[in-house]
C-alpha cells in the first residue's frame, strides 16, 4: 500500500493503487528489473481489494488505468 499523504501516515489509500501500477508493469518492460513486476502485481491486488465501486470518479480512475495494466502484463 502507498500512503498518499505524510500528514496521516496510518490512513493508506490501496483504492488508488491501481492508478499507478500501470508505472511499474511500463517500468519493468524497460528495464526488465523484475523487482518493478513483482511491485506491479502487488500493487494491482491491493487497488483490487481496496477498490471503491460506489462512486463514479473513483469508479472511473481506478478501472480506466486498470485495463491498461492488464493489456500490458499479458504483452
Amino acid at each position: 500500500t502507498f500512503y498518499y499523504r505524510k500528514d496521516e501516515p496510518n490512513n493508506p489509500a490501496e483504492d488508488l493503487n491501481l492508478m499507478i501500477a500501470p508505472i511499474y508493469e511500463w517500468l519493468y518492460q524497460q528495464t526488465g528489473n523484475t523487482q518493478y513486476r513483482n511491485q506491479s502485481d502487488q500493487i494491482f491486488a491491493g487497488g483490487v481489494r481496496a477498490a471503491i465501486l460506489g462512486k463514479p470518479k473513483q469508479f472511473n480512475q481506478n478501472y480506466r488505468l486498470s485495463f491498461e495494466y492488464v493489456a500490458m502484463r499479458q504483452s
